[in-house]
């Protein structure tokens, strides 16, 4: 609608230009488009370190007769986390698949 006289918004409003107007929108909606961005690098980046860390942890919860074994022998504390975590986790985070400690697949 076009007005002949020029005229005082209400209370709470404001006159815009059309340019003005476009140029807010366009502002709205690069912000949603930056939160979508990030939702989507949060969730990916989740589900990346949930599918990493899944295979090492059920590699090391293999291994625990093993150390149990290795502490009964009389081994430190120490060297036998690394026995039990090193072979078995280096293949399962580089391959992405379980092994049997020596590099070769299960």
């Amino acid at each position: 609608m076009y007005v002949q006289n020029r005229i005082a918004p209400p209370v709470g409003a404001r006159i815009v230009d059309v340019a003005g107007w476009a140029a807010e929108a366009d502002r709205a909606e690069d912000r949603l488009v930056w939160l979508a961005t990030l939702l989507l690098i949060g969730v990916s980046a989740g589900y990346g370190a949930i599918a990493v860390a899944n295979p090492l942890l059920m590699a090391a919860a293999g291994r625990i007769t093993d150390l149990r074994l290795i502490r009964l022998a009389g081994a430190p504390y120490r060297p036998g986390g690394h026995y039990a975590t090193i072979p078995r986790g280096l293949p399962s985070a580089s391959w992405g698949e379980p092994s049997h400690g020596d590099g070769r697949a299960v």
